[in-house]
């Protein structure tokens, strides 16, 4: 036999990860938002060398870590979280910026100027002192 169940009964869904529980919609919502986010200005980028590829991805995973932190010890609403997680991923955009700024500041990838070899001379004409 069904009976009913009041709606206040019912709580939201639940998950544990590292000793933390926190609810199932807001996690997968933030994380999808901060995906969708880092993705979104990937496929954007105009500039597409490997160095680059490699910062975004590093700063995307960074920023999808971020935002599963921030849910998982705020407990926000999805709403919340939604916005949350669309901005630790729009975020990411300052962070690839200053790191491309500090790469092309400092040389990194670039190979060091070598200064241009002179040709051997050749001495056996020269008058011996």
């Amino acid at each position: 036999m069904l009976s009913a169940i009041p709606a206040d009964a019912i709580g939201p869904v639940l998950w544990n990860a590292l000793g933390y529980q926190y609810e199932a919609a807001s996690m997968l919502g933030a994380l999808a938002a901060c995906g969708s986010v880092r993705l979104w200005i990937t496929l954007n980028e105009r500039e597409r060398s490997g160095l680059v590829i490699a910062i975004d991805l590093t700063v995307s995973v960074i920023s999808l870590l971020f935002t599963a932190g921030w849910v998982m010890t705020q407990r926000p609403q999805p709403f919340y979280a939604l916005l949350g997680g669309a901005g630790f991923g729009a975020l990411g955009v300052g962070i690839v910026a200053v790191a491309l700024a500090w790469i092309k500041r400092v040389g990194f990838g670039t190979p060091p100027e070598v200064p241009a070899a002179s040709p051997p001379s050749d001495n056996r004409n020269a008058p011996e002192a």
